[in-house]
């Protein structure tokens, strides 16, 4: 692969369209994506008063004098059409100009304010002010064409090693800043991705965590019975189409559950516990004592009054917080299909031979990335939307996520289930915890005895161990993890505190005969 430069010409147009060192940032990213593994590898450093030019030229106030400074310095460099060192020099020098960039966003990174806030105290250019201000309002920092830059994640802990992909990898190489796709796909289908950032207010937004990496979750099943939910279906077309709604309203179960485990820091509850129209009921039941609840909520997920253009509601996620605003939706991308021998199990409609009894919801078109600076880049994927392909990998990857949450209507989310499975091949791809939470009725209405035994919630990740310091006796494919059950009570919960030294949790590769012997 040859090293395919940016000319001078296309040097020069960037400095009409940068504002800032940002965007010059971005145009390199996507230059310097082009040249390939095995040419970055072997780039040379710049030399010293080349670094030091671009230093003091990216700490400039005014945005425009530090782009016409960044660029006037890699012009002055330019090869032309040099030869293969002359160019891989330039490509050198390129990269140690975005390292420069990235670590002047560090100040403002979320990440420096919660886990190294000492860092914090460096002057910070003008330029960067506006471009913090411009992500907090637009998600962004800027665009261009296919991709934006946003801050690098996680939050909460400090980014992948360099080392972690054991190869060289421009999104492994830089802490603070990454360029990210606007949107992916599913089965062939754009999948878009949104950045919404949510600020640290009590009122509006989610408080900074006084317990950074040893966060409390609860887990509410919500629905505890088999009549807690109702199961209806419907022919349409080729299909059996199948509606699951809550017998009752559950917000009330939701909030005492919550209240009694205020001292949590985010409370799950399941797919299809909560109706779109006891939404508001939970958020008012919310206001009346909001300092004896969790931080952030997901009040599982519910179908929404609306119809997509199928004449179908969405199955649709809602996050609030303590002081019940609602933060943010997501509605499911990938409609589940039940197999024959699982819909016998659990006592609904026969699909027939080769056929699924599918579920009555219209697909979402966008996955939402949620930068809660207070608590960490989240992802919510509603159940089947684990296994969406390759959608879930390009978000996971790209965007590094402190927290992805899944919601689920299944019997329960033990030691080598699906659920299990794919949250430990994902949480190789980042630095991100892996939540999985479920209800109870499908599995009391499989095993009416034992249903209630079953585990409700589960955590995987994140993988610590980085593939070059990988040794036998901690392995790098291993990850910490840990199922929890419901108390015997209703409202029944479960808890979880992200500390791997208490004996819930375990470090397991996937999956040893000692693991399932211990569940």
């Amino acid at each position: 692969m040859t090293i395919d430069l940016p000319s001078k010409a296309t040097l020069a147009s960037w400095r009409s369209g940068c504002r800032d060192p940002g965007d010059v940032f971005l145009h390199l990213w996507r230059s310097a994506n082009k040249w390939g593994p095995a040419n970055r590898d072997i780039m040379p450093p710049p030399p010293d008063d080349f670094i030091e030019a671009m230093r003091k030229a990216v700490a400039r106030d005014d945005g425009a004098v530090a782009v016409t400074e960044v660029l006037d310095l890699l012009t002055t460099i330019h090869p032309g059409r040099g030869a293969y060192e002359a160019r891989s020099s330039f490509g050198g020098a390129a990269l140690r100009a975005m390292a420069l960039i990235d670590d002047a966003f560090r100040i403002t990174h979320p990440r420096t304010r919660t886990v190294a806030p000492s860092v914090g105290t460096a002057r910070i250019p003008l330029w960067l002010k506006v471009a913090e201000a411009r992500r907090l309002e637009d998600g962004e920092f800027g665009r261009h064409e296919t991709l934006r830059l946003v801050p690098n994640g996680p939050f909460m802990r400090h980014g992948r090693h360099r080392t972690a992909s054991s190869g060289n990898s421009l999104r492994d190489e830089f802490s603070c800043l990454t360029c990210a796709p606007l949107s992916g796909e599913q089965e062939g289908t754009r999948v878009e991705i949104d950045v919404e950032v949510v600020g640290t207010d009590v009122a509006t937004g989610v408080p900074a965590s006084r317990s950074i990496g040893r966060e409390t979750l609860c887990f509410i099943p919500l629905a505890e019975d088999a009549e807690d939910l109702t199961f209806r279906s419907s022919k349409k077309g080729r299909s059996t189409l199948l509606d699951v709604t809550p017998s009752r309203n559950l917000s009330g179960r939701l909030h005492e559950a919550a209240r009694l485990n205020g001292d949590a820091d985010l409370a799950i509850a399941p797919e299809l516990t909560l109706s779109h129209g006891d939404e508001q009921a939970f958020s008012d039941l919310c206001t009346t004592d909001a300092a004896s609840l969790p931080r952030i909520m997901l009040a599982g997920t519910g179908l929404t009054d609306e119809v997509g253009p199928c004449g179908r509601p969405w199955n649709e996620g809602r996050v609030f917080n303590k002081v019940g605003r609602l933060l943010w939706r997501q509605r499911k991308v990938w409609p589940y299909g039940m197999g024959r021998s699982a819909a016998d199990a659990y006592r609904v409609d026969d699909p027939g031979p080769d056929a699924l009894l599918m579920e009555n919801v219209a697909a979402g078109d966008m996955i939402k990335v949620v930068d809660l600076d207070g608590f960490g880049r989240c992802v919510i994927l509603i159940c089947q939307d684990l296994e969406a392909r390759t959608i879930v990998e390009d978000v996971i990857t790209h965007y590094q996520p402190d927290w992805v949450l899944t919601p689920i209507l299944d019997i329960g989310v033990g030691v080598g289930r699906w659920v299990h499975q794919r949250a430990f091949a994902l949480s190789k791809l980042s630095q991100a915890r892996l939540v999985v939470g479920s209800s109870l009725t499908l599995c009391v209405i499989k095993d009416p005895v034992d249903g209630t035994a079953t585990p409700i919630g589960l955590a995987v990740g994140p993988l610590s161990v980085p593939p070059a310091e990988a040794t036998s006796e901690n392995p790098e494919q291993a990850r910490a993890f840990a199922v929890v059950r419901a108390d015997g009570t209703s409202p029944k919960t479960a808890k979880l505190r992200w500390n791997y030294e208490e004996p819930v949790w375990s470090k397991t590769t996937m999956v040893s005969e000692r693991d399932l012997k211990k569940r």
